[in-house]
């Protein structure tokens, strides 16, 4: 009796019925739409970041230190959005097969 209760409460499922693979298809569907936001953000931050060298906005030309800091804002929102991205793929991958 115990086996089976500890069993049942560890999150084992035997059959996944119409509701769960309702769920799923819904968190499926939700994560792939989150992906594709995260990838559209990083192509737009990677393009602004321009390998590194972003154009100067106005008072950068005066201003080197901010430049540098837009600079390095724009190298660490990169780094969270490619982060985001390996973890929502990481999600999706453990989601069951899609139908």
């Amino acid at each position: 009796m115990r086996a089976a209760a500890a069993a049942a409460s560890a999150g084992t499922r035997t059959d996944a019925g119409p509701e769960q693979r309702a769920r799923d298809s819904d968190s499926r569907a939700i994560l792939e739409s989150e992906l594709k936001k995260a990838e559209a953000k990083l192509a737009e931050l990677q393009k602004e970041y321009n390998n590194g060298e972003p154009e100067k906005q106005g008072i950068e030309g005066r201003n080197y230190q901010r430049y540098l800091d837009r600079v390095a804002e724009l190298k660490n929102s990169i780094m969270r959005s490619q982060s985001d991205i390996a973890g929502i793929k990481r999600e999706i991958s453990r989601l069951p097969a899609a139908n």
